[in-house]
């Protein structure tokens, strides 16, 4: 029996675990199925499992049918719903006045930063010349005070 098992599992299933025994943690995870939805199978009487707690394939799959199938239409399901509520979304016109505050802030902010730079240069320019007009009051008073001697 565990041979029919692992071939079913190999040849129909090419993706699937070549064990024929699974963990309920293992077939969550390869099958993207909650454990819970999995105790609630065993609590029911739907599924059984075996002395050792382990789950055969050929159990999973009958009470669960193929969910890599699935998975791969609820996947494209949810992405088809994603698609659709983006297209409603960018018809809105409250989201298209939105859009355009918001590229109107960008802009004021780019026009900012812009400001600053160059008054940040302004600053840096006229500290220099502070600088320089400071420079020879200093070296005027060192030649007074070398003619006091």
């Amino acid at each position: 029996m565990n041979k029919v098992n692992v071939c079913f599992a190999t040849l129909e299933h090419p993706n699937y675990m070549t064990s024929s025994n699974l963990t309920v943690t293992e077939a969550s995870k390869r099958f993207h199925i909650d454990r819970s939805r999995i105790y609630r199978a065993f609590k029911s009487g739907e599924m059984s499992r075996n002395p050792d707690g382990t789950i055969q394939l050929v159990e999973f799959l009958r009470v669960f049918g193929d969910v890599r199938q699935t998975f791969a239409n609820t996947q494209n399901e949810q992405s088809e719903r994603s698609r659709e509520h983006t297209e409603s979304i960018e018809n809105n016109p409250l989201y298209k006045s939105k859009l355009e505050q918001i590229r109107l802030l960008e802009e004021s902010l780019r026009q900012a930063q812009e400001r600053e730079q160059w008054q940040r240069g302004q600053i840096e320019k006229l500290t220099d010349t502070i600088k320089l007009l400071e420079a020879p009051k200093i070296q005027q008073i060192r030649k007074w005070m070398f003619w006091r001697w």
